[in-house]
């Protein structure tokens, strides 16, 4: 459904399958609180919801959403294959420029047109806007160190694609959110999709998915850099005096990544261990605690 003839400034992608439908939702009313009509965005919604569970949602007359279903693919592959799917669907997104964002997120405070051009560098040989990730922004030298090792999110199996080498490992971006110009990001969706591919056939998967051969391709080709604020997570010491744009949703402990074929992976004796434990977090968590510890000492 589009709603709106008006070429779009930005084109966003959301894709949104399984329990990750409830938080989509929750994206795109966010943006109907912080923007106005500076700024003409249409949601590219991916997902295998029926349609009329967003339609529900009041959108002033500068967002629309365009919708396509999609396989309802759960984990990894929801996230693994994002840059396959954008690519699939690009004819949708009418924008000037691209963005993708994940569902679990929320914009929370005013979002205008001029935030995202401005941060464009025209100089580069793309014109694409990755944000630091908000782990490791602002840390000391020594965590700076420990995240350049095995023990970091870097792509460290020389068999994949994303492998990066030590001594080119910089800054580390976040796969949440990132925009640009329409040419520059589906380029990019290209060059991500067939690097994926490539891992898939010898059989092997980054670290972090999707999130570890973005990181490859920015060391590889550069990008603009915007601040952790567009991809902020509360709690977190080293955001202390940043004032957030957009913020990841902590969710509860009992969320649970479904994966695609989760009717027959559930039965497995690694799921079935994995929901008893989620079930049993907050008793043994008050067991274990110095506070339960003295209480079953009495």
């Amino acid at each position: 459904m589009d709603n709106s003839k008006q070429v779009a400034d930005i084109s966003i992608f959301i894709i949104a399958t399984k329990n990750y439908i409830v938080y989509a939702k929750l994206l795109i009313e966010s943006f109907v609180q912080f923007t106005d009509s500076d700024l003409r965005v249409e949601f590219v919604l991916l997902t295998d919801a029926r349609f009329d569970f967003f339609q529900e949602i009041p959108l002033p007359d500068h967002l629309t959403i365009s919708f396509a279903s999609i396989e309802s693919l759960g984990w990894p592959e929801a996230t693994l294959f994002r840059f396959h799917l954008m690519g699939a669907h690009r004819h949708l997104a009418r924008g000037h420029r691209i963005a993708y964002i994940d569902a679990d997120m929320v914009v929370s405070g005013p979002v205008y047109l001029h935030d995202f051009i401005s941060v464009i560098d025209t100089q580069l040989p793309n014109q694409m806007v990755l944000v630091q990730h908000p782990g490791y922004f602002s840390r000391t030298w020594l965590i700076r160190l420990v995240v350049k090792t095995p023990f970091g999110p870097w792509g460290s199996s020389p068999r994949s694609q994303a492998f990066v080498p030590f001594k080119d490992r910089g800054a580390y971006v976040c796969g949440g959110f990132f925009w640009g110009e329409r040419s520059s990001f589906f380029e990019m969706c290209d060059a991500l999709a067939r690097a994926i591919d490539l891992d898939k056939f010898a059989g092997v998967r980054a670290k972090h998915n999707d999130e570890s051969h973005l990181n490859k391709w920015f060391v590889e080709n550069g990008a603009a850099l915007a601040g952790p604020e567009w991809v902020f997570s509360p709690g977190y010491r080293n955001l202390r005096g940043i004032p957030p744009r957009i913020s990841v949703i902590h969710k509860p402990s009992t969320f649970e990544r479904i994966p695609t074929d989760h009717h027959k992976k559930r039965k497995t004796p690694y799921y079935v261990v994995k929901r008893l434990l989620r079930r049993n977090y907050s008793r043994l968590r008050g067991v274990f605690s110095p506070t339960g510890l003295r209480r079953k000492n009495r």
